[in-house]
């Protein structure tokens, strides 16, 4: 799991918790409030607790849509993690580029163990984002490496 993902994930469990406790909240306030309204009627116009009861509402509220907030931003981040640009080496038209991109993803692998596809990808997707076509790119990190 990549570590976005688990940023991610730790703001959606972050924002769950939020939730639990805005509907803990919310549950306690209609007890206390149910409770007070119980109250005899000569008691009923002296409220001591109604500025704690709309200060705890507002908190509960508050509560509420930052649980929602931190929930979607969780989400998004996630979400948000780059992909491969290189799905399969077949999708390289010129076959130099081709034969350049296997040797560079065997050393890839070779010294970075599982991660060294994505690596690869991402030098050449570097390249990419720079103005290089595909195959270009592939060159330019064979160049970069010494294998051109």
């Amino acid at each position: 799991m990549e570590k976005e993902q688990w940023v991610g994930a730790a703001l959606f469990m972050i924002g769950l918790l939020y939730l639990i406790s805005a509907i803990t909240g919310f549950w306690a306030l209609a007890i206390v409030s149910s409770a007070l309204s119980a109250l005899p009627p000569e008691y009923r116009g002296y409220n001591p607790f109604g500025g704690i009861l709309a200060l705890s509402g507002v908190f509960v509220l508050l509560s509420f849509f930052t649980g929602i907030i931190s929930m979607i931003a969780g989400i998004l981040f996630a979400s948000s993690v780059p992909k491969g640009i290189l799905t399969e080496p077949a999708a390289i038209s010129e076959p130099r580029a081709k034969e350049l991109y296997d040797k560079l993803e065997g050393a890839f692998i070779s010294v970075h163990g599982e991660t060294g596809k994505r690596k690869l990808e991402g030098a050449i997707e570097e390249y990419i984002r720079k103005g290089f076509t595909q195959e270009e790119a592939i060159l330019k990190v064979a160049q970069d490496e010494g294998y051109a």
